[in-house]
């Protein structure tokens, strides 16, 4: 007891000598600070400054703009702005890095944050730098592990009727996916020469410096999306954003670079990732809906926790996000066109807790797909994961047609026309979301909204 009551102690004088009573450092930060370690710790800054992405989207759209040039004025609106709020910040952290207490400082704009590695006595100074709010720990985040499984027929596509429309020419030319995730192999047989954006595709993992897939989780993803004979949208243009290591793990300050990455470059952004939704800080959900507010559509795997209710992941618990539950196709014949389905046992479940909203939005197949894997290979798996890129590429369809669709206008639309679940369940709609993605119904509804 004697001894508890002196750690407490030393705990209390520390963390006043530290600063923290001014409640800007997280209390996980303040504990690996407290034991002593001298060595870097990998930290978020978030500023005080923050500024509203939807009411600058809604300026530059009113002139006579296309919604991509208005996209590029808002990035570029916000990256001065930024700029500004962080000048302090950026004068400390310049001396710092010269002293060796700081390393791997990465400026954010579209969440007004600075990520970095830093001594404690660093972050002290950056908890007392006029404009910061808030300062934590750089935690990991993982993808959405998928279920190993033996058949290999791409049978999804036919479920959801993109096959039909890729015969009309309706294929997703024209409109670029990012696909967050452990990168692309990008020179995979299913794609297309030039398919794959690879001046734009990058790595945000320390030591592994290329876009290439490792792991084969988002190789699977992106030809789910438009590889060729197993893709929703064979002529869509894919951006890799490796946000994950080849172990399936990666930073949350990567994984919001790649958010920005995708933003700044991309119509739509495939994620088939997440974590625990715990409620805390989470400037990943905050990214993705600062990135939502900017133009982009941001699809998001709901997690693979299921089926228990209130396991729906982050970032895919962000209500202006498209969160992806799996089907399984209920008779297994595969040429029902969507008639006969149920939802996966694994698929995650609502309500979201944190935000108090149904979830997910919409089901997609995500049982037994078969796609492209990494060194050229090819794998049938199963998951949420495999969900979600079925419907970013249903997205990429859409916005072929019609290109001028905000992301509320394709969540509304996708949601409007998707075929009823045909084994409810209780609380259907934080089973199902509104049901199963109709492709066909889908773009048709985007080509009325002309």
């Amino acid at each position: 007891m004697k001894k508890a009551i002196l750690f407490s102690l030393f705990i209390f004088l520390f963390s006043m000598s530290f600063g923290f009573a001014d409640g800007k450092v997280s209390s996980d930060l303040q504990n690996l600070m407290v034991r002593g370690n001298s060595n870097k710790i990998p930290v978020m800054v978030r500023m005080t400054e923050d500024f509203d992405v939807a009411s600058l989207m809604s300026i530059h759209s009113t002139n006579t703009r296309s919604r991509q040039e208005a996209k590029a004025m808002v990035c570029e609106t916000l990256e001065e702005l930024s700029f500004d709020s962080q000048k302090e910040v950026r004068t400390l952290l310049n001396g710092m890095t010269r002293s060796g207490n700081v390393s791997n400082v990465h400026h954010f704009w579209l969440i007004n944050a600075v990520s970095l590695h830093a001594t404690p006595e660093v972050i002290e100074q950056l908890a007392a730098t006029p404009g910061v709010e808030y300062i934590y720990h750089d935690r990991t985040e993982v993808m959405i592990s998928p279920m190993a499984d033996a058949q290999n027929t791409n049978w999804g596509l036919a479920f959801i009727g993109s096959d039909k429309l890729n015969a009309q020419g309706i294929n997703g030319e024209g409109v670029t996916v990012a696909v967050l995730d452990t990168g692309v192999d990008l020179d995979h047989s299913t794609f297309n020469a030039g398919q794959v954006n690879t001046g734009l595709s990058k790595s945000f993992v320390f030591f592994e410096f290329d876009a290439e897939d490792g792991n084969g989780h988002g190789t699977h993803c992106a030809t789910t999306i438009a590889g060729q004979g197993v893709g929703v949208a064979i002529k869509a243009e894919i951006i890799a954003g490796k946000v994950l290591s080849s172990s399936g793990s990666g930073s949350l300050s990567g994984i919001v670079q790649g958010i920005e990455h995708a933003t700044k470059h991309a119509d739509i952004a495939s994620m088939s990732l997440g974590g625990t939704d715990n409620g805390s800080v989470n400037d990943m959900e905050r990214a993705v809906r600062k990135g939502v507010d900017a133009g982009v559509v941001f699809v998001i795997a709901a997690g693979n926790s299921g089926p228990n209710s209130f396991t729906i992941g982050t970032p895919g618990c962000e209500p202006k996000a498209i969160t992806v539950g799996a089907l399984a196709d209920v008779d297994g014949n595969h040429t029902s066109g969507g008639q006969s389905h149920d939802i996966a046992r694994f698929s995650s479940r609502g309500a979201d807790s944190t935000h108090n909203a149904n979830k997910p939005d919409v089901t997609a197949p995500g049982v037994n797909i078969f796609a492209g894997w990494k060194n050229g290979q090819f794998n049938t798996i199963s998951g949420t994961s495999m969900a979600t890129p079925h419907v970013a590429g249903v997205v990429a369809l859409m916005l072929q047609v019609n290109p001028n669709l905000t992301p509320a206008e394709v969540k509304s639309i996708l949601q409007d026309t998707c075929k009823a679940p045909i084994v409810p369940q209780n609380d259907t709609k934080n089973v199902y979301g509104a049901g199963l993605v109709d492709a066909e119904a889908a773009v048709a509804a985007a080509l009325a909204a002309k």
